[in-house]
């Protein structure tokens, strides 16, 4: 199975969903974009691909899934991971 962006966006939602996070990183308000802190989102740079969770205080995002940027296949399996650490630890199976 070829991994898109489609694919892993699938899966962060799902993510958001089973942590109680918003489901998009931002809103916009008066024409200003407004942080929606916890968020999990896509992030990608020069071709490769990261979890990021936008900070408390939505001043910034932070690497959930270390170590930079990563290949799709490689995030894929990686959110898959975390998520069924997520699911375990909430008794979702």
């Amino acid at each position: 199975m070829r991994i898109t962006e489609k694919n892993l966006e699938a899966r962060i939602a799902y993510l958001n969903k089973i942590t109680g996070q918003p489901e998009a990183p931002f809103s916009r308000v008066d024409g200003n974009l407004i942080p929606h802190a916890g968020n999990y989102h896509l992030e990608s740079v020069h071709g490769g691909y990261k979890l990021a969770q936008i900070c408390r205080d939505g001043a910034g995002t932070k690497d959930i899934s270390f170590g930079g940027c990563i290949t799709k296949r490689e995030l894929y399996t990686w959110i898959n991971a975390f998520i069924n650490g997520v699911e375990y630890k909430e008794g979702i199976y």
